[in-house]
């Protein structure tokens, strides 16, 4: 069990309590406050860690290791104390229940449940009566949990509160035994010991309260008329009341002097703090001539010190800047972001994050529109036509495909473990490789928009290009793919990451219902599917022809190594035949 805590107060302070497995933990926390100064203790708590430790538990229970570090810290509200029930169990098994205040001592409330309704009880609770040989004292004592309070004395001077009952409801057992004369010595003398501790840590606080005012004062105050007191030790009082009577005729009246007004605050110049005379506080405790005095004196070296300091014009210039302030805050007073921001990062939009301006730039949209419903000659098989046998064998090309599938994933088990920024670098540099993309718009009404668009556009560039070409501007609309349904609400987002890139296509969705959405101009230039998707081969093309001048510059390259190791090889062989040398027998040159 702990012997002694620590506690860390809010000023950076720590204190040492020693503590026994009976202490209270509201106990530690009033022994600290007294001690530091932290008043009233009801507005602060102890923290373990992260959790609120029960200031009404004993430290017994709270399972504090030794020289623990507790925490001293301002409580959310204030601890209130209330009423507490207390069920007083007797000898023989009874329950009396009563409420009592916190304040009263044990000894206390037992008078009080004596003087009760129940007369039974007089004279049997709060009394140090004999055995029934005659031969022993048996002293009442109560017992609350595993603390025992033993004793006249001990009962008197334990409340409720320092038992830490401030509220709630307790059951407190009481017993009348003998007590030895030593035990009960040293009882009284722990008591008397806790008294005389608890009143040097009163005390000095008191003396502090009462003189903290007076001792403070007269520095101040020497301080602020030093220029005046100087030679008051060699000078009599009556020479020294006529030189002050002299220095106020010489001396303008405070109400003319500009630099005390309100408005002109306390700052006169860089360095310089000026006390305002008028105000009581500063002047209190002086006498009414030396109050004057001062206000004299002041009155006539403020101008000359703002004069110096060059700070005459710079009151005027702050109230002036004040105003515009204060004009500004007028202005903005009831903004409010629009509710259509609410849960976004309005200090970011589409083009916050644009490295390469010529990447983000529109390109040349090749707008077309087509429908789905137009009539597509589609080459249906007869039911007479049977699927032969030779489908279903496996092809060539079928086992490279199984083969390089196999590869693909064995090379992707294989990697590395990457960051989510190398991830995502990967996948842009992955789609950057592509010219465009090409995106297409699906609307309700079986209507389809196309149109090109550069990878690393953002997502409000799809949203801008969409709402071009409604017949309705106004219209509320909302882009989605699927499945599964991902609605493109990022507007700052690139068409790579949204998985835009290269071909893709999007939904159109609205809560207003009409039967044509796209403007009257686009759907007189409506052409067929098959024109759309020449041009998305044509887009595509570019990348195409790039992928395979790479696969035969890279197979060329692998055949150009190649050769010449061999070549190389020979040469040496001829060379060392040429040259007469003869070949060791234990080395074997490859064929």
């Amino acid at each position: 069990m702990s012997t002694s805590v620590s506690v860390l107060c809010p000023n950076g302070h720590r204190q040492n309590v020693k503590i026994t497995p009976n202490t209270k933990l509201l106990q530690v926390l009033e022994e600290v406050c007294q001690k530091k100064g932290f008043n009233p203790p009801e507005q602060y708590e102890l923290k373990y860690g992260r959790s609120t430790l029960d200031l009404t538990l004993s430290c017994r229970y709270t399972n504090l290791p030794n020289n623990a570090k507790l925490e001293l810290v301002k409580a959310s509200k204030p601890r209130l104390e209330g009423t507490v029930t207390i069920a007083l169990q007797l000898e023989d098994g009874t329950r009396v229940v009563q409420d009592h205040s916190p304040t009263i001592s044990v000894w206390e409330m037992l008078e009080k449940i004596e003087n009760g309704p129940n007369r039974s009880y007089k004279g049997h609770l709060a009394v140090v009566h004999k055995s029934s040989d005659g031969a022993t004292l048996l002293h009442p004592v109560c017992i609350y949990m595993r603390e025992e309070v033993v004793g006249e004395k001990a009962l008197r001077n334990t409340s409720l509160h320092s038992l830490g009952l401030t509220a709630g409801k307790a059951i407190i057992r009481l017993i009348h035994r003998a007590v030895d004369d030593k035990t009960l010595h040293d009882i009284n003398n722990k008591i008397d010991h806790q008294k005389e501790k608890l009143s040097k840590v009163i005390k000095p606080q008191q003396a502090l309260g009462a003189d903290s005012d007076v001792a403070t004062k007269p520095a101040v105050v020497s301080d602020e008329i030093k220029m005046e007191i100087d030679d008051s030790n060699t000078m009599p009082e009556t020479e020294e009341k006529a030189c002050q009577a002299k220095e106020l005729q010489n001396v303008k009246p405070v109400a003319q002097v500009d630099p005390f007004k309100a408005d002109s605050g306390t700052h006169i110049a860089p360095g310089v703090t000026m006390f305002r005379p008028g105000q009581p506080v500063e002047l209190q405790g002086l006498p009414p001539d030396q109050q004057q005095l001062v206000m004299s004196l002041a009155s006539a070296m403020v101008p000359q010190i703002t004069a110096a300091m060059g700070g005459g014009a710079r009151p005027r210039q702050n109230r002036q800047e004040h105003a515009t302030s204060s004009t500004l805050m007028n202005q903005f007073a009831d903004f409010k972001f629009p509710e259509e921001t609410k849960g976004k990062e309005v200090y970011k939009n589409e083009l916050s994050e644009v490295k390469h301006e010529e990447d983000f730039k529109p390109c040349d949209r090749e707008t077309l529109v087509y429908s789905l419903q137009e009539n597509r000659p589609i080459e249906m098989m007869t039911t007479n036509d049977e699927i032969t046998d030779q489908f279903f064998e496996v092809t060539e090309s079928d086992l490279r495909n199984m083969v390089a599938d196999l590869q693909k994933n064995a090379f992707e088990d294989n990697q590395p473990l990457m960051t989510q920024a190398m991830r995502e670098l990967q996948h842009e540099q992955k789609f950057t490789k592509y010219d465009w993309a090409v995106i297409r718009i699906h609307f309700p009404n079986s209507h389809v928009l196309q149109g090109l668009f550069r990878p690393k556009e953002t997502v409000y560039a799809l949203t801008k290009f969409v709402k071009e070409q409604l017949e309705d501007k106004n219209t509320s609309f909302h882009l989605y793919t699927t499945p599964p349904r991902s609605v493109l609400s990022d507007q700052s987002k690139t068409l790579i990451q949204a998985n835009l890139v290269p071909l893709s296509v999007v939904h159109f969705g609205s809560q207003e219902h009409k039967d044509n959405y796209l403007s009257a101009q686009l759907l007189e230039h409506m052409t067929s599917q098959v024109e759309a998707d020449k041009l998305t081969i044509r887009s595509q093309q570019n990348y195409l022809t790039k992928e395979n001048l790479t696969l035969k510059g890279s197979s060329m390259s692998t055949r150009q190594d190649r050769a010449p190791v061999k070549s190389e090889q020979k040469s040496t062989t001829d060379g060392n035949q040429e040259g007469g040398k003869k070949i060791p027998k234990w080395l074997k040159l490859g064929k």
